[in-house]
């Protein structure tokens, strides 16, 4: 059965992407030479605590900024399913009601009777 895609909601597109240039141009890590002959361990230890130092405080406001541009970017999409949706509903709703205003009592009953009558002459 194929799809119609007229019948779709619109995916959102958009999303905001987090600007870490400002917040890694002044990150600072090198190599330490003498740490690097004491294992993987030493060195991955040595290389968190230099990031807590040089980006602590920044972090947070990075990740508070960007939380509120994906909250906004979050909320106007769902704004624009939400009227999408609305506005399908609505030309659904005109349709059936198009449709059921056409029909008449006495073709209801002539096709309920038609399909009654086919259901009898299938169970005998």
């Amino acid at each position: 059965m194929a799809k119609d895609t007229s019948e779709q909601l619109p995916l959102p597109a958009g999303a905001p992407i987090a600007d870490t240039a400002a917040f890694t141009q002044s990150l600072v890590l090198k190599r330490p030479v003498l740490l690097s002959s004491l294992g993987a361990a030493v060195l991955r230890r040595h290389t968190r605590s230099r990031l807590a130092q040089q980006l602590g405080e920044t972090l947070p406001d990075l990740l508070n900024a960007y939380r509120r541009q994906a909250r906004q970017w979050f909320r106007q999409s769902l704004m624009g399913l939400r009227a999408a949706f609305a506005a399908r509903a609505g030309l659904l709703s005109a349709q059936l009601e198009a449709r059921t205003a056409t029909a008449t009592a006495e073709t209801d009953v002539t096709s309920v009777e038609a399909d009654l009558r086919r259901l009898r002459d299938k169970i005998v």
